[in-house]
């Protein structure tokens, strides 16, 4: 599903750079970049949290999912309060910020939801999350064929976006209802909250922070350089990333799988990463290739000629593949068994080298700056967490 979900959203992504401007585009994308920062702050690992415990303990799961959904209802206005301090004040710009904004915060909160889903097993429930999520882009796709050709403006468009995700949440709520996971009440039991967030925040720490360093040099290149160079970056970026769609498809049940055997055993097996790694390296080796052979003929055929200054960024950035690959698999090992404290520190120490070395290169070297930035960013995160699993050998068996 994540796969589909990664696919689906790059193709829109090029359609919207074809059709807007290179500065209308970029400006996309810096509220993109900046309401993913923002909103996976407020997430907390409450996601990652649900599918643990569902994998392991279910008492008080109504209560406690209650407890998240008011929380996050009162998180949503804090959000939109700090996203339009930030923003410009026009009501054009500021109409479409809402609309992003909005729309991230609903599709992050489905995540928490579909979370919930994947802690229990059976494929029955996969199958359950996919035919809602499968509806609701087939509105998304079909709505964005039919407004295409129109000569409708970026508020507009990104409203059919919004609706998507309120469709979306509107299918998963009904269907956990129905189950008897949610019985929704307006009132948060603190206790309960307070539970999740001592376990959950270390997780949604180590993501935000991964976030952080995924998606700060957007913020740092609007301000520093251009928004017209945030759409040349973020197309070879895009581009960059379209590999490490196998990754949720690997890691998501690895997460429940090695939850469930540590929560029995207390440790997990060594072969099994092992296996996992040599896999994701494999792949990662295969799209650098690739990458370096057709990275312009990729970037015309995709986003169109107008953007082919970024065959350069694309080709330098897919060194970073094989380092993403693996801080996922460190990270998701980590998270399993229960040293999220680790990853969260690990994933913050990333964070604020990108931005100290993103503020030196962007200054000096410009656009290839955060290209190295991001390289430097992904090695560094993988090289704290793979010390840490390999010299204290916490959870693992050979």
């Amino acid at each position: 599903m994540s796969f589909l979900e990664k696919l689906i959203y790059f193709i829109i992504f090029i359609f919207l750079a074809r059709k807007f401007s290179i500065s209308q585009y970029g400006f996309i994308i810096s509220i993109f970049a900046f309401g993913n920062i923002l909103v996976t702050m407020f997430e907390l690992g409450f996601g990652n949290y649900f599918q643990r415990k569902i994998a392991s303990d279910r008492s008080n799961l109504s209560e406690e999912v209650n407890s998240v959904l008011v929380f996050r209802l009162a998180s949503y206005f804090i959000i939109i309060f700090l996203a339009v301090l930030y923003f410009p004040k026009n009501f054009v710009n500021l109409a479409l910020v809402v609309t992003i904004i909005s729309t991230i915060f609903l599709f992050s909160t489905n995540w928490i939801l579909i979370k919930i889903f994947y802690g229990f097993d059976g494929l029955d429930k996969y199958r359950s999350v996919f035919y809602r999520f499968l509806i609701s882009r087939i509105v998304l796709i079909t709505g964005v064929i039919i407004l295409l050709p129109l000569d409708m403006s970026v508020t507009v468009f990104m409203t059919l976006f919004l609706i998507t995700a309120i469709l979306e949440f509107s299918l998963l709520f009904y269907s956990l209802t129905g189950i008897k996971i949610i019985l929704f009440r307006f009132e948060l039991n603190a206790k309960f909250l307070r539970k999740i967030l001592t376990y959950s925040i270390p997780m949604g720490m180590s993501v935000f922070f991964v976030i952080v360093y995924d998606k700060i040099d957007i913020i740092l290149i609007q301000n520093i350089i251009s928004t017209e160079a945030v759409s040349f970056y973020a197309i070879a970026y895009s581009i960059y990333k379209i590999p490490s769609i196998v990754i949720p498809i690997l890691l998501t049940p690895l997460f429940t799988d090695l939850s469930n055997e540590f929560e029995l055993y207390k440790k997990i097996n060594l072969l099994k990463l092992r296996s996992i790694s040599f896999l994701l390296l494999a792949f990662a080796g295969f799209s650098i290739i690739i990458i370096y052979i057709f990275a312009d003929r990729i970037i015309v055929l995709t986003y169109g000629i107008k953007y082919l200054s970024s065959t350069s960024l694309l080709t330098l950035l897919s060194l970073a593949l094989p380092f993403l690959f693996l801080n996922n698999l460190t990270g998701t090992t980590l998270n399993s068994i229960k040293k999220e404290r680790f990853a969260f520190y690990s994933t913050m120490i990333g964070a604020v080298a990108n931005i100290l070395i993103n503020l030196i290169l962007l200054n000096t070297i410009g656009l290839m700056g955060a290209v190295i930035t991001t390289i430097v960013s992904e090695l560094l995160v993988l090289l704290l967490q793979s010390i840490y699993l390999l010299k204290f050998r916490v959870g693992v068996a050979k």
